[in-house]
């Protein structure tokens, strides 16, 4: 069985045409592209494939591929609590900053990678369970305060 090649471990080499890159180096590249923006929308095949030099339907490969990668380094080390946290993270400093339409285009960005990578279902169960939890949480403690007050 090959070795399967571990993009996030490649270098990108500075000093070269990326028309020059071998398929190894775009791959991570086009890897790089994708951790940063969270989401598969960033692997446009022909404004990528226009700075690669090579057809859009390679970079359409490319991104079947990565696909796979992400897919198998999510199912290998469980990706779940790190999106859960990242989005609660990113969503509490965007509110606390006042900008609203940054928590919601924040929410909805991690929202879309969870989709892309196929968890959505378990994030969003994850979320609708802490979201119940806390207002369970928020009814008993306004209970103790009614019930301390009479």
């Amino acid at each position: 069985m090959a070795q399967k090649t571990d993009y996030s471990r490649i270098s990108i080499p500075s000093d070269k045409d990326p028309k020059n890159y071998t398929c190894t180096e775009r791959r991570a590249y086009e890897h790089t592209l994708l951790m940063q923006e969270g989401t598969f929308d960033v692997l446009h095949t022909i404004k990528l494939g226009l700075h690669f030099g090579v057809n859009p339907s390679t970079i359409s490969r490319d991104r079947t591929v990565l696909e796979d990668y992400v897919f198998e380094a999510f199912n290998k080390s469980n990706i779940l609590p790190e999106v859960i946290t990242t989005k609660r993270w990113a969503v509490k400093e965007a509110r606390s900053a006042g900008d609203y339409a940054a928590a919601d285009r924040v929410s909805d960005s991690i929202l879309k990678m969870a989709q892309d990578l196929g968890i959505l279902d378990r994030v969003a169960d994850k979320l609708e369970l802490e979201t119940r939890d806390k207002s369970l949480e928020d009814i008993l403690k306004n209970k103790k305060k009614v019930g301390k007050s009479e």
